[in-house]
């Protein structure tokens, strides 16, 4: 039998080469903008990393008051060496596109990754999401300053060619910790909603397949859950048992990730109800198969799909969430810095100094927007009514 072999689209060898020395450049000028100007705003990130980092190495690699090896500037220095092969990775593959037979370009994983591709939106939060997040990795290479340091510049001087985002109250330089705040509050993000991902599809998943007096239990406990305003719930309990230091964040985490799992939980029941009559179901029961193998090993995995465009959209949330108890107070405590936190240390001089709330309120809508439109995307693309066949 002769293997059919097809090529992915072909761009213009002359253009296309031109990302070879701009990673970008080449699918801007072949008319791919989303994906042109994404890459050029990553590589901006990687040169901004080369430049700032390089020339003050060892002030980024050590500790300055013990001498030790910073494991936050080791992941820096892996994340840039990671983002430039994954930049000059896709301006080659431009200029050389993969050769698939037609069993591989019409199976569902190259039908998913051909739609997200090309969904504009989706890809707008694909790289909104990428920015932030190589930029919170490379905060030892970018940041100028120490994001706790006192009196690194005037108080509350606005943005300048030596403090891009000007200085607070203290004099710490705002950009330097809305770098390395980003870490926190991505982290509280993406651990939380992994958390409540873990619970939900765990709780969903036995609720619909053993049913009956199980599944009445545990939905009627999800409704009373959800029954109760979560602000409140959370307020009540991170003021019960507020603490200090890398407790407080892992309170806030926990938190936040123990109230919101019951829609994952709906979620998943729904998926599992649905599946556990087919026939591959029905066969693992036939072949004598335990349950915790037909949940784990073919129930869950095939009801993963929504669960994924749901966190994409929790993870936004989550950052409001940890923003708002930041901004009343109860988020993680100073003077670890975070975008909520910083967002209410400007709340007092807001009319003075404006950018001390606005640059991390910039963040928090950007990183939301853009998770909520990578949701978008994981959801046509995962769809199959919506992303067809091509």
């Amino acid at each position: 039998m002769t293997r059919v072999v097809r090529h992915e689209q072909q761009a213009p060898p002359a253009l296309a080469r031109a990302g070879l020395l701009l990673p970008g450049l080449g699918h801007l000028l072949t008319g791919q903008a989303v994906h042109g100007i994404g890459m050029l705003l990553l590589t901006g990130v990687w040169l901004l990393a080369t430049v700032s980092g390089f020339t003050r190495l060892g002030a980024v690699l050590t500790d300055p008051t013990t001498g030790r090896i910073l494991p936050g500037a080791i992941v820096a220095l892996v994340t840039w060496a990671g983002l430039a092969g994954a930049l000059w990775f896709g301006a080659w593959r431009l200029v050389s596109p993969r050769q698939l037979d037609d069993e591989a370009f019409n199976s569902n994983r190259e039908i998913f990754r051909r739609t997200l591709l090309r969904h504009t939106t989706g890809m707008l939060g694909a790289y909104g999401v990428a920015f932030l997040v190589l930029l919170v990795l490379l905060a030892p290479m970018i940041a100028p300053f120490d994001p706790n340091a006192v009196d690194t510049g005037p108080k509350a001087v606005g943005p300048s060619a030596m403090f891009w985002m000007g200085t607070d109250e203290l004099g710490r330089d705002v950009w330097s910790r809305i770098l390395f705040g980003g870490r926190i509050s991505l982290s509280i993000g993406f651990i939380a909603v992994g958390l409540s991902a873990t619970i939900g599809t765990a709780v969903g998943a036995v609720a619909a397949y053993f049913g009956g007096l199980v599944d009445r239990v545990l939905m009627f406990l999800v409704d009373v859950l959800l029954s109760l305003p979560r602000l409140v719930l959370l307020l009540t309990i991170v003021g019960l048992f507020r603490t200090q230091g890398a407790l407080g964040i892992l309170l806030i985490v926990v938190v936040l990730g123990v109230t919101s799992w019951m829609g994952i939980a709906r979620i998943v029941r729904g998926e599992v109800l649905s599946l556990r009559e087919r026939e591959f179901v029905q066969a693992a029961r036939a072949l004598g198969y335990d349950a915790q193998r037909i949940l784990f090993r073919h129930l869950i995995p095939n009801a993963m799909g929504p669960v994924m465009v749901h966190c994409s959209l929790a993870i936004g949330a989550t950052m409001l969430a940890e923003a708002s108890l930041s901004f009343l107070g109860l988020g993680v405590p100073p003077p670890i810095a975070t975008w909520g936190v910083m967002v209410d240390d400007g709340r007092s001089p807001l009319r003075s100094a404006p950018w001390i709330s606005i640059f991390p309120g910039m963040a928090i809508m950007i990183a939301v927007l853009s998770f909520n439109l990578l949701g978008d995307g994981l959801r046509d693309a995962m769809d199959p009514k919506l992303r067809g066949h091509q």
